[in-house]
């Protein structure tokens, strides 16, 4: 039998999102995986129910021979493999849809899937980064500034939360934790990133930089920014809020005296943070330095998605403590 064409499948944002929150919810078996389902569109938001690996797959699972190739193009998110491979699912495993379910269970923290990754199938890391890079390239389709329109919008929305005109969203910072390296000893290089985002009224990510480790303070990071120097050129329009570990800047507002308004309005990015990092249990868990920064993007992205789909957030359990991390050291400023 001759090798068949290149079969590409396209996932459009839809797809994505779809295809996410169903693996997310409780099923009964793996064979609810069909792969039909990622050609329809999306359901309203339903409200989510208690999950458990061993009701997503199956107890043993199989993986593929050969990594897909990932890419992006447009609105679509794109991987492609050989029909032939996809024929031959039974023998070889997972053809490319179910792939990149595979990728999304990782990243929404599914140990049942990681315990089986990585001794058994050298692979699925390969095929796990493909679809990284994917994401993010695609990513720019999903965290985007607020154009003209939007900004109205959202100006309207701040200015009767403080009073402030002109406002697009809060900035701040949180740490994801990374695995040992081989510099993990050397005290300049801690095993941790500062992860600087920008948040808008609705929850939804505008801004994400993944670069420094915890050992430069937010205001340092937000300073080595694009974003920072697109907002003194204008490139970019709009005030932001800071908190105390801010400078003040004409574009950046932080609070001093009694603006507790400044202060109120900016804890919808501790809560945006918190929400995200729930629906993304991979966050905690001691990422590969080589994969992190692709990770904590994509997954803003993917929860962009969720906020445009009108899903759930994902809240708090009573019982457990607050997740929303700052820097070790005490990054706020003495405003007086």
């Amino acid at each position: 039998m001759g090798r068949a064409k290149s079969e590409k499948v396209v996932l459009e944002t839809y797809d994505v999102i779809r295809f996410f929150n169903d693996c997310l919810a409780r099923y009964h078996s793996a064979d609810d995986w069909g792969v039909d389902e990622m050609q329809t569109k999306p359901r309203n938001g339903r409200k989510r129910r208690g999950i458990s690996s061993s009701t997503i797959v199956p107890e043993k699972v199989k993986y593929p021979t050969q990594s897909c190739v990932a890419t992006a193009s447009g609105s679509g998110f794109m991987l492609t493999a050989d029909s032939e491979e996809c024929e031959q699912k039974s023998k070889n495993g997972f053809c490319v849809q179910e792939r990149v379910a595979t990728a999304l269970e990782i990243m929404a923290g599914n140990n049942h899937i990681k315990e089986e990754v990585d001794p058994m199938n050298a692979n699925v890391p390969e095929f796990f980064s493909d679809v990284l890079d994917a994401l993010l390239e695609w990513s720019g389709n999903v965290i985007i500034w607020p154009g003209e329109g939007e900004r109205e919008r959202i100006h309207k929305s701040f200015f009767e939360k403080t009073g402030v005109d002109g406002i697009v969203g809060c900035v701040d910072g949180t740490v994801v934790d990374l695995a040992d390296s081989a510099d993990a000893s050397n005290s300049n290089s801690p095993n941790a990133i500062n992860v600087s985002l920008v948040t808008d009224d609705q929850m939804k990510i505008r801004w994400v930089f993944a670069k420094y480790r915890t050992n430069v303070d937010d205001n340092s990071v937000f300073k080595q920014s694009l974003l920072c120097e697109q907002l003194k050129d204008g490139t970019k329009q709009g005030i932001l809020i800071g908190d105390d570990a801010y400078d003040d800047e004409p574009f950046l507002l932080t609070p001093s005296g009694e603006s507790d308004k400044l202060r109120e309005a900016h804890l919808i990015t501790q809560a945006t943070v918190e929400s995200w990092k729930r629906q993304f249990p991979i966050l905690f868990s001691y990422m590969r330095p080589s994969k992190a920064a692709r990770i904590i993007v994509g997954s803003a992205a993917l929860y962009n998605l969720t906020r445009l789909e009108g899903e759930p957030l994902f809240t708090a359990d009573e019982e457990k403590p607050k997740i929303f991390r700052r820097r070790k050291t005490d990054q706020r400023k003495d405003k007086s």
